[in-house]
């Protein structure tokens, strides 16, 4: 099953709510059934190291991954961030890649310097606010954040920064994710009580 909107394919693979056994092999068939020549991943998971081996091993196709955060260039930095098995797992997916993306130079030297391998390519952020002029003049009536409640994300400076300017209105769109739910409603419930 998959839906197509402007000729790209978005196959569903399964549901978090299915048990870990159900989800794996309605992954791994879904995997083999799109018979991709490159697979496109971006995020630190033991299960995107369990599929990485699975293509390259199984299916011997290409794997392209794009670094999604800063805290994938070190192996210390992941494992605060992901934990010990993620951090480990990952290991699989930054030697079988055939290419790895970075989003910036730093983030390509930093993860050079401590992974012993150097990113194919930088794929920068859509946007980059510090060179726009238009919104050095622009009327600004709010500040907008807009990510998952993780750690890795940072919603915790965005709070303190509605603390210190409480003459600004601050908005904050983000989901609790299911690996972060605990620190998820625990920044909600902080954001709860700014009133600005």
């Amino acid at each position: 099953e998959f839906e197509e909107i402007k000729n790209v394919k978005l196959h569903k693979s399964f549901n978090f709510s299915v048990n870990i056994f159900k989800k794996t092999i309605k992954l791994l068939k879904t995997l083999k059934k799109i018979n991709a020549d490159i697979y496109i991943f971006r995020s630190a998971d033991i299960g995107v190291a369990f599929a990485v081996l699975y293509i390259k091993i199984f299916l011997q196709k290409k794997i392209l991954y794009m670094l999604a955060a800063d805290a994938e260039a070190t192996k210390k930095r992941q494992k605060h961030h992901n934990g010990y098995l993620t951090s480990l797992a990952m290991q699989i997916v930054y030697k079988k890649a055939n290419i790895i993306t970075a989003q910036t130079q730093q983030q390509s030297d930093i993860f050079e310097r401590n992974r012993n391998r150097k990113p194919n390519a930088k794929i920068k952020n859509i946007y980059n606010a510090e060179n726009n002029e238009q919104f050095i003049s622009y009327k600004k009536n709010t500040i907008l954040w807009v990510g998952r409640l993780a750690e890795i994300k940072n919603p915790k400076l965005f709070i303190k920064l509605a603390e210190r300017y409480p003459n600004e209105q601050f908005v904050m769109i983000a989901p609790i994710v299911r690996d972060h739910i605990e620190y998820g409603n625990t920044i909600q419930e902080k954001a709860k009580k700014i009133n600005n």
